[in-house]
């Protein structure tokens, strides 16, 4: 059995205080968590994808580089990465540098994820998500796979014999 903490980082007032952190404050103690979750012996730390309120996890690569800066044993994963919001390349870019920074502890987890705010935000329908993350999945997953990759699909620009950094 392996144990997993992880968060979406709501930012809402202290349940017991009332006080309500800045919003410095409430991601440094996200990390300060991450590393606790470490020490206590836990095997992993997910950060979570969301882009509507009360949530600040709309970047989780920079979040978990963070942790990952912080921290030396536990597994970092995204809970979820919602790949139908973001472009695969640039997704593979930011997850591929993480990993390397953490010296490979990053685990993906790729989902949906769409709220109401994130169809509005970044003009992704009810009829076309399912379609988006399948696409934005078999691209991201070849840029991991293969040194090249030529691709054509109905979301995002071809690719030609495209090469994505780092290895």
């Amino acid at each position: 059995m392996k144990f997993l903490a992880m968060t979406l980082i709501p930012y809402a007032p202290d349940p017991v205080t009332g006080i309500k952190p800045s919003t410095t404050e409430r991601l440094n103690s996200v990390v300060e968590t991450a590393a606790l979750i470490e020490e206590l012996g836990f095997d992993a730390y997910g950060v979570g994808e969301r882009h509507e309120r009360p949530f600040l996890s709309s970047s989780p690569p920079v979040i978990l580089s963070h942790i990952a800066a912080q921290t030396s044993t536990i597994r970092l994963f995204t809970t979820v990465t919602t790949l139908s919001l973001l472009d695969p390349v640039r997704a593979y870019e930011d997850y591929a540098t993480l990993d390397h920074l953490s010296g490979g502890r990053l685990d993906l987890m790729i989902g949906k994820g769409n709220g109401t705010a994130q169809a509005e935000l970044f003009h992704v329908t009810t009829e076309d998500q399912w379609e988006r993350n399948r696409e934005s999945y078999e691209l991201f997953r070849r840029l991991w796979r293969e040194d090249k990759v030529t691709w054509s699909g109905q979301f995002r620009p071809s690719l030609e014999e495209a090469e994505t950094w780092p290895r």
